[in-house]
């Protein structure tokens, strides 16, 4: 199989958030029971987060904007970023998540982006519905097969 060559993601200045520890992602996957993709967490490396240059993608006749990466914020309690931690964001919204579902990006208008790592090793990207979840069940929309894809759908607003 051909690998993707991924589109290099920018973040704007003073939108990210502090570097965080391998133990830490080890404690969130296991906590909501994913694995998140290699290169997505490559990115989160470099940059936790933000909101990205290249913000823009299509699904179907639809044109989506992301708000802003999450991030991994360790001390989540104090810091000011908190509200952006994955785990933060996901505790808020699980139950209306299937199990194997977990955001990874706010959408402006109240929806995520997720992966979704319920049917096999490698996440595939959906977006979260927020007006159309329920209580145990998840409303989402198909984007790309992997992070990978879905990286090179991403262009400037």
């Amino acid at each position: 199989m051909e690998e993707i060559e991924m589109q290099t993601i920018e973040f704007k200045n003073l939108s990210i958030a502090k570097p965080f520890s391998e133990e830490y992602v080890d404690e969130v996957e296991a906590e909501i029971g994913i694995n998140f993709p290699q290169k997505y967490l490559v990115l989160m490396r470099k940059n936790n987060g933000g909101a990205p240059v290249q913000q823009c993608f299509t699904v179907g006749m639809n044109e989506k904007v992301i708000e802003r990466f999450l991030s991994f914020v360790e001390n989540y309690k104090v810091d000011q970023c908190s509200i952006y931690d994955i785990e933060v964001v996901w505790s808020q919204i699980e139950d209306r998540l299937e199990e194997g579902i977990c955001p990874f990006a706010a959408l402006y208008g109240g929806d995520f982006l997720c992966f979704d790592g319920r049917f096999r090793d490698e996440a595939a990207i959906v977006i979260w519905d927020h007006e159309q979840a329920s209580l145990g069940k998840s409303s989402i929309t198909p984007v790309a097969d992997s992070f990978e894809v879905f990286s090179e759908m991403l262009k400037e607003l």
